[in-house]
């Protein structure tokens, strides 16, 4: 992934951080209030948040001749997956996740470098603790175990075993619980590791993650196109999402893409580049409800996707 000196990372970090603190603050698009609940804090972070990563970022790597583009989409209650939770022996229908986190590094056209995180999104108490119901520790025992689970008609029939000595990474690295903060002033959202009990309180934030994972300090390594059952299951989670087609109607934002791209200067040194972002936000998907409550798709998962795309010919 990307190389880069002390204050470019802390830029980085820092205004991924300002964004996602930002939507918490004030919302979505449409909602007119403060997120209060889980679905609408995650719809915030994820559609007026990580996906403007672009915008703060292009800036920052333009003069390292990298070129930034984020896009997300928010996606309710699916995929669910089946397996046996190895911890209590019973058999579980559950969210494969919130969320599925991809950061690609991209030359001459080519996934040259990808960090994927899955995770589950649930709101944590003032003093920063995870408190799960049944559902929620099936979830979290899916995450520690990672037992062989099959995934809903859309996917590929096939169970799935990320434990797979194939995979390439750590198991524990490729999933989190994202604990969000409502408490205070300062809201935010910090990504933390699977654990029995979990506590977001010294833990990284959403944005400090998503830098580290442009650094490759962060997340699973997957393979674009890669066989083993990791690379696999980010490539099926990532076609089946984005081939959902986002009809142009009134509605809850649901897809926002940002894109940096760099073009001559019209100032006197005009060889110098600038880097410009715009926003291409495509609707809902089919057959949502226009409203407050969010509604559930049968396919996808929300997704927070960053490609960072670098000259051939530059190192690092």
């Amino acid at each position: 992934m990307l190389t880069l000196d002390p204050v470019n990372a802390l830029a980085l970090e820092a205004t991924a951080n300002a964004l996602i603190v930002n939507a918490l603050k004030y919302g979505a698009p449409v909602f007119s209030t403060p997120p209060l609940s889980e679905v609408k804090a995650a719809h915030a972070t994820v559609i007026a948040g990580a996906s403007q990563v672009a915008t703060a970022w292009a800036p920052i790597l333009a003069p390292l001749n990298i070129e930034v583009a984020s896009r997300a989409i928010l996606i309710h209650g699916s995929p669910i997956v089946d397996f046996m939770d190895v911890i209590t022996g019973k058999s579980e229908r559950r969210e494969l996740g919130d969320l599925l986190i991809v950061v690609d590094l991209i030359q001459a056209g080519n996934v040259v470098d990808r960090r994927a995180t899955l995770t589950q999104a649930k709101l944590v108490t003032k003093t920063g603790h995870i408190s799960l119901d049944p559902s929620g520790k099936a979830q979290r025992n899916l995450y520690l175990r990672w037992p062989v689970f099959t995934l809903p008609m859309g996917y590929k029939p096939h169970p799935r075993n990320l434990n797979d000595p194939s995979c390439p990474g750590v198991m524990a690295d490729g999933c989190r619980f994202g604990g969000i903060d409502l408490h205070g002033a300062q809201r935010n959202w910090f990504q933390v590791p699977t654990a029995q009990r979990m506590n977001s309180r010294r833990k990284p934030s959403l944005g400090t993650s998503l830098m580290r994972m442009a650094c490759g300090a962060a997340g699973r390594p997957a393979a674009a196109g890669g066989r083993d059952p990791w690379s696999e299951l980010v490539d099926e989670l990532m076609d089946v999402t984005f081939g959902v087609t986002y009809p142009a109607k009134r509605g809850q934002q649901r897809f926002w893409e940002t894109m940096s791209f760099r073009a001559l200067s019209p100032s006197i040194n005009s060889h110098l580049l600038r880097s410009f972002a715009f926003f291409e936000d495509r609707g809902v998907p089919p057959g949502d409800v226009i409203g407050d409550d969010e509604a559930s798709e049968p396919l996808g998962i929300s997704i927070i996707h960053i490609e960072l795309v670098k000259d051939a010919d530059e190192g690092g």
